[in-house]
């Protein structure tokens, strides 16, 4: 549906503005990385055999108060759709140079190995779904 796909489009651009997407690419400077990285483990490590790059998410590590401790679930946020706009711009562009051939989604790796209730306060559920709603209406792969 070709109206649907359009107001789907203007959504999406509108949201960029709103959010300051391409400021946020640009500038966005997350500091307390290595921090975050001790309560949080995640990131990307190198590609799978398709070419397509591999991101590693421990959640049974995730320590949220920890991890409140050395950032914000705002600045959690920012640093997520800044290695999304990273991912688009330069990882699939790098991974397609690299296998000769379009690279446009992620392997995504979700360890879950410890994970319980005390992985899922109310904060963390809040996190998860703003993550999530991001990603699926806004980084579909």
């Amino acid at each position: 549906d070709i109206l649907k796909a359009k107001e789907s489009f203007l959504n999406y651009l509108k949201w960029r503005e709103e959010f300051g997407v391409d400021t946020i690419a640009k500038e966005f400077q997350f500091e307390e990385y290595k921090e975050v990285q001790k309560y949080y483990p995640h990131g990307f490590h190198g590609v799978d055999r398709y070419g397509r790059p591999v991101y590693i998410e421990r959640l049974g590590m995730l320590d949220l108060d920890g991890l409140l401790r050395v950032t914000t679930i705002e600045r959690l946020v920012n640093h997520h759709v800044y290695e999304q706009e990273k991912t688009t711009r330069l990882r699939f562009h790098a991974c397609t140079t690299a296998a000769r051939k379009r690279i446009a989604s992620v392997t995504a790796i979700m360890d879950v190995k410890g994970v319980g209730s005390s992985n899922f306060s109310k904060a963390a559920r809040y996190l998860f779904q703003e993550l999530s709603k991001i990603d699926m209406n806004y980084y579909p792969k």
